[in-house]
């Protein structure tokens, strides 16, 4: 079936990886170069606890609230929560925290009447409303749907369910990106088509899903 809809996790699909943006962080966090020497996807050989993410023994946001504070500590800030730890890969908001390939993509699509929604675990509990506001992340998309605000989290169909009413339109007719293989699944057993968006190679992700539609 043709694609009528883009259904589009948010980090690390069309917002760079914070594992790219480390020493940014950093800087940002007062560490020393290479402070921060564990790579996520890009080297799982380098961190554990991604690897126990993957392996389902913690949530993504574990992970991150787990990385805070191991960060926390090596920063002299013990009390950092994710939504500080994350910050500092982030700030100071520029457009080159955007996956350009992600941005002309998601033009392209509006622009030939697809439609493009954000569907986003923990955008609130991850970035504050200042940093949305200044990146201007809602001009992107016809709607963001932060399953924060519900509590519901992909891969719950539910989640998918809310993503696919933002878009008003039928699941097989809507291609769900994200970088979560669990995500991905979830959306597969909904009827959504998908796209298994590679970090590690996000430019010829974002021609796979340019040449879907």
């Amino acid at each position: 079936m043709p694609i009528e809809g883009l259904l589009l996790d948010f980090g690390s699909v069309v917002l760079r990886s914070a594992f790219e943006l480390r020493a940014r962080a950093e800087a940002n966090l007062g560490l020393p170069s290479g402070s921060l020497d564990w790579a996520g996807p890009f080297d799982p050989t380098t961190d554990p606890l991604w690897r126990s993410f993957q392996a389902g023994v913690m949530t993504e946001r574990e992970y991150w609230a787990e990385r805070a504070r191991l960060v926390g500590a090596q920063s002299g800030r013990p009390d950092m929560k994710i939504l500080e730890f994350l910050q500092s890969f982030y700030d100071p908001p520029s457009d080159d925290l955007f996956y350009p390939e992600a941005v002309a993509t998601i033009m392209a699509a509006r622009a030939a009447d697809v439609s493009v929604v954000f569907l986003t675990n923990d955008l609130k509990c991850f970035m504050s409303r200042d940093w949305r506001d200044s990146m201007r992340v809602s001009s992107l998309a016809d709607a963001i749907v932060d399953a924060a605000d519900s509590g519901v989290l992909k891969p719950d169909r539910r989640a998918f369910e809310a993503g696919r009413a933002a878009l008003d339109l039928p699941f097989e007719a809507v291609l769900f990106v994200d970088d979560q293989p669990a995500n991905i699944a979830g959306a597969e057993a909904v009827g959504l088509q998908v796209h298994h968006f590679n970090v590690t190679a996000a430019a010829a992700s974002w021609a796979t899903i340019r040449a879907a539609f």
